[in-house]
Parts: C-alpha cells; sequence; structure tokens
C-alpha cells in the first residue's frame, strides 16, 4: 500500500512538471487532470491528502487582473487597455511605475522607452512633458497614474508594479512614496490598491508608512523557498507574486498556513488558469487576455 500511495506522487509529479505551456498562442483548451491507477480514479491533490480545488466545484473566487491591462488587445499600460480590460469584465488591473525628472509618476514598465515608443529616453532622467510626446502604441499618451485612478471603476482593484526602485535617484528621494501615497489617498482608494515591488526592502518602506495597505513581494527564478519564506518572516507582506514556473508544493503550503496571499503571472490560456487555480491555493492571475481566462472558468465550473 505504502509504495501504492508512493508511486502516485510520483506520478503526479510528473504530470505537473511535465511543462505546463502559458504560451500565447496556445489553444484554449481545458485540463481535466486525473489519474487512474489499478482501477482507481482520483483528483489530483498536489498537496498531499488535501484537494485545494476540485473539479466538482460549481463556482470559482479567484480576481483576474489585466497584466498592464488588456495588453494582448491594446498598446500595454495605456488608458485604452485599461479600459479594455473592464470592458472585458476584470476584476482589476495592474500597471508598472517609474519617476520622471520632474517627480511625476508615470505608468510605464520599461526604464528606457525605445521599445514601445521606438524614441529612446530615459525615464528618471527626462521630464513628463517630454515623455507626454511620446506614442505609445495607436496614438496613446504614457498615462500619469493620477490619470488612471480618474478612469478607475468604482469597486474594481488597481495593481502597481513600483518599478523606479531601481534608479537610485528616485529610490532615495522621499517624495517618490509621499506622491504615491498621496495620489492613492486622494481618490480614495487605499481599500482597492495593492502594491508590489521586486525590491522587498523598498517594499516594506511603503509598508511601514501605511500599513494597511496591502503589498506583495513579487519574487524572481533564482528565489528558493526558504529565502521566500526567509523575507515574509521579515517583512509583514501580505503575500507574494509568483511566476507560474516557481509554483510548488512547498510554497504552496508555506502560504496557506501563514494566511498568505498568492497571484501568478502570466497566464494566456484558461487551460493553464485551470490548472493551476486546481492545484495551488491562489488568490489572483495575472493575464493579457482576461476575457478568455474568465470564459474558462465559467464553461469548466458551471
Amino acid at each position: 500500500m505504502n509504495f501504492l500511495k508512493g508511486f502516485k506522487t510520483i506520478i503526479i509529479s510528473f504530470i505537473i512538471f511535465s511543462g505546463v505551456s502559458c504560451d500565447k498562442n496556445e489553444e484554449d483548451s481545458i485540463l481535466d487532470i486525473s489519474v487512474i491507477l489499478k482501477g482507481e480514479s482520483f483528483t489530483l491533490p498536489f498537496v498531499e491528502g488535501e484537494a485545494i480545488q476540485t473539479a466538482k466545484e460549481t463556482k470559482y473566487n479567484i480576481e483576474i487582473i489585466a497584466h498592464r491591462g488588456a495588453s494582448s488587445y491594446e498598446p500595454e499600460n495605456s488608458l485604452l487597455s485599461f479600459k479594455k480590460a473592464f470592458d472585458l469584465n476584470s476584476d482589476a488591473i495592474e500597471l508598472d511605475l517609474w519617476i520622471s525628472k520632474d517627480d511625476s509618476i508615470m505608468v510605464f514598465h520599461d526604464r528606457d522607452t525605445k521599445l514601445i515608443t521606438g524614441e529612446s529616453y530615459d525615464i528618471p532622467n527626462t521630464n513628463a512633458n517630454i515623455l507626454r510626446t511620446l506614442n505609445i502604441g495607436k496614438g496613446e499618451k504614457m498615462p500619469f497614474l493620477n490619470e488612471v485612478f480618474q478612469t478607475l471603476p468604482a469597486g474594481k482593484k488597481i495593481y502597481l508594479d513600483i518599478k523606479w526602485n531601481a534608479h537610485h535617484n528616485s529610490k532615495v528621494n522621499p517624495k517618490s512614496i509621499t506622491n504615491l501615497l498621496n495620489i492613492i489617498e486622494k481618490h480614495n482608494r487605499l481599500n482597492d490598491t495593492r502594491l508590489t515591488c521586486f525590491d522587498a526592502d523598498y517594499l516594506n518602506k511603503v509598508k511601514e508608512r501605511k500599513p494597511e495597505l496591502e503589498c506583495y513581494w513579487i519574487t524572481s527564478d533564482s528565489n528558493s523557498n526558504n529565502q521566500i519564506f526567509s523575507v515574509l518572516e521579515r517583512y509583514n507582506f501580505n503575500g507574494v507574486v509568483a511566476r507560474y514556473s516557481q509554483l510548488n508544493a512547498e510554497l504552496n503550503s508555506y502560504l496557506k498556513l501563514n494566511n498568505k496571499n498568492l497571484y501568478v503571472y502570466v497566464l494566456y490560456s484558461s487551460s493553464d488558469a485551470i490548472f493551476y487555480y486546481k492545484n495551488f491555493n491562489l488568490k489572483g492571475i495575472y493575464t493579457g487576455k482576461p476575457d478568455l481566462i474568465r470564459k474558462g472558468f465559467e464553461e469548466y465550473f458551471n
């Protein structure tokens, strides 16, 4: 019997780590993962002895977060992309933040504008009025964070990924965090805002300023489970945002046991989304295709 139990674990591990694809062009088919062993059929528990989600559920509870807006359909990090995300019934949008030379909080992913706009400007060393002349796609301008909050529908959430920590002057500038918190509070959206950052030390500085603000550390592929546990024990973050390839049973169990939320990025097919939802205790999924993820969940659980 012990051998049979061990053999199940081996098969389960093989299925889970056999390379579930997150390619944008993958056909949107639904995964139905089960194991049949010597006439016995059972749903993948993944965490031994405990099935986190099963196909028997008739509803799902997860946030669908539009990564840089509905970025598979409209220019990333644009007002057009954010509007499209909510038109497609996203629960939230995610966007990236830099500080311009004149201390404006700009929405853009890369420090240099070349890849998206075709013109090279270093955001931390360029004034906002220059950055606003750039075309980020379909004639859209680089948004101010303030503009995004002005268009954020009631009841929707916003995930702000701080990038400016990578620039020394922006990081040490006391106005950076102050301006960010002022914008959030000005629009009375503290409860709807989530902050994320790869830099745990810097994220904690924000958390110390505003303890009630939900903050999530973005882990990198180089972070081991023990490193993640150490950071979460050192800082009072609400959880982590992890790449799908980082998810594993030990990390999942630790987060669940310690009441920490887990978000996964970036998924583009409903089959992948359902797979990770069933086998991990997910709070939310980042995607550039919120409509496809929503449709997949609704078809699977209804």
